[in-house]
């Protein structure tokens, strides 16, 4: 999103949001499904937890399928498309390892200690490998949101006049 929009969540959440709140009185504003239990929990944390120098990686399909989360660093925005690269093709590897051969726990690298156990243990290869093409990197936006909070305190009033 470009920089001259980064405020328009943050207003969204705080402005517009609130008004529907006597429309929706007695309701749960935002009902949650136990189907969307999952995504609605991984989104909050990308949110709240992690910033955009940490990535979360995970299965695109399944959110409640999380291997772990990487520290990318404080380098560029080439530097950090670099690193992200990178942090999915190690777990990828993983992934294929553990599709490739009998698992022994005894001998697993951390990240294939994690897949594993978000697998629930699994041994069967076709999981890994199916796992292999859902897999997915998210950047945190704690930092992002943060600061669109602050300029909401700097610039609301002036929207809300506007």
């Amino acid at each position: 999103m470009p920089h001259r929009y980064r405020w328009l969540l943050p207003w969204l959440m705080l402005v517009v949001l609130p008004d529907l709140t006597p429309a929706l009185e007695g309701a749960t504003p935002f009902p949650r499904p136990p189907e969307l239990r999952d995504r609605v929990e991984f989104w909050k944390k990308v949110f709240t937890l992690y910033d955009t120098h940490q990535a979360v990686v995970h299965d695109r399909e399944d959110l409640s399928l999380v291997y772990g989360v990487e520290d990318l660093g404080r380098a560029g925005r080439s530097s950090q498309a670099t690193r992200e690269n990178a942090v999915l093709e190690r777990y990828r590897r993983a992934m294929e390892r553990l599709a490739r051969a009998e698992v022994d726990s005894r001998k697993l690298s951390d990240e294939e200690w994690r897949i594993w156990q978000a697998h629930g243990q699994s041994r069967d290869p076709e999981r890994y490998r199916r796992a292999a093409e859902r897999l997915r990197l998210q950047v945190g936006q704690r930092n992002r949101m943060a600061q669109g909070l602050e300029n909401w305190q700097r610039y609301g009033a002036d929207v809300c006049r506007i």
